[in-house]
């Protein structure tokens, strides 16, 4: 007796208004440079994406009257297969401060200009940042069991509007 194997898929999350949902659904497509600037893993050039739909919620509510959630429905074998991806975790906490740090900054280091070159997207936990008292630098870190993924990628960016699901008006 054969067995179909099922494709095994992800549910991920992007919060934005309702005009970008409506511009994207209707064929204008993901556009990295319409990010905002000094973000954790870009600096103007990146889509975010969670796996909370909670998260990206609060994110549209805090940046628009009327927000919207696009749902993208990704296939794992796929997306594992040909992807290239960063990922960043709470283990190596020097690396992704080093990374959150430069783009955060909106000074591009080598490391940080290798790395648009080579990616298709940079996943990892959010930055929580706080001010250190002595000297009132900012330090960054990452806040705990949380998760996001930015696509840095143009041609991965169209490929992967492919996989938008559903879009929820709020």
């Amino acid at each position: 007796m054969l067995r179909e194997l099922k494709d095994e898929h992800t549910l991920l999350f992007h919060g934005t208004d309702h005009e970008s949902a409506v511009d994207i659904l209707s064929g204008r497509g993901i556009h990295l440079c319409s990010g905002r600037q000094k973000r954790d893993f870009s600096s103007g050039k990146g889509f975010y994406l969670t796996k909370n739909v909670n998260d990206a919620l609060n994110w549209a509510k805090s940046t628009t009257a009327k927000p919207a959630i696009l749902v993208f429905r990704v296939n794992d074998r796929a997306f594992r297969s040909k992807t290239r991806k960063l990922t960043l975790n709470q283990q190596d906490t020097e690396s992704w401060r080093e990374i959150v740090t430069s783009f955060r900054s909106g000074k591009r280091t080598t490391k940080t200009r290798q790395i648009l070159k080579e990616y298709d997207l940079i996943e990892g936990p959010l930055a929580t940042v706080r001010c250190e008292t002595s000297n009132g630098e900012l330090v960054f870190e990452p806040k705990p069991s949380s998760y996001q993924m930015c696509l840095i990628s143009e041609d991965f960016a169209d490929e992967f509007e492919q996989t938008l699901h559903s879009i929820l008006f709020y």
